[in-house]
């Protein structure tokens, strides 16, 4: 009864039938990586993921021009005649200092009065207003990279600006 050729033959391409179906359906979904054909859903994916790549894609390019800027203008700044001679005056005095014995931690303290400071301080100062539209390259209002969460410190070199001074 169940046991005839017909009966198996019809059991076993219906059989056939759905298995090959469902691979079809399979193949179709998510592709074949293989042969390099995407299903519908890494199409749908790349679709959904695209904008957002766009968006991080112009976002790393933008905060790579800003710091090759930046990198710039520091070069500018430091191969500056008068920063590098005031540097140069500032460091020779820190070293002429430590070597008379006085303490690290009151180093600061008498530089506060230096001349090279004050220039430095106020020549640093002028930069950072000049170049202000840094604090405006992030819609937060936030330079790039900052992690202080408060935007530009304010405060001079010989103030607040570095430790110790």
């Amino acid at each position: 009864m169940l046991r005839s050729i017909r009966v198996r033959l019809a059991g076993a391409f219906a059989m056939l039938f759905v298995v090959l179906v469902g691979g079809v359906l399979s193949v179709e979904l998510w592709g074949l990586p293989v042969g390099g054909f995407e299903g519908t859903q890494s199409m749908n994916r790349s679709v959904a993921f695209d904008p957002i790549e766009q968006t991080t894609d112009l976002q790393k390019e933008r905060l790579l021009r800003s710091l090759e800027e930046r990198r710039d203008d520091t070069r500018v700044t430091a191969e500056n005649p008068f920063t590098t001679t005031a540097v140069a005056g500032i460091t020779a005095d820190v070293a002429g200092l430590a070597a008379a014995g006085v303490p690290a931690v009151e180093i600061g303290a008498l530089l506060r009065g230096n001349p090279d400071v004050l220039r430095l301080s106020q020549y640093l100062e002028q930069i950072q207003v000049a170049y202000g539209v840094y604090d405006q390259i992030t819609p937060s209002g936030q330079p790039p990279g900052d992690t202080r969460g408060g935007g530009r410190r304010q405060g001079t070199l010989a103030g607040s600006n570095l430790p110790g001074y």
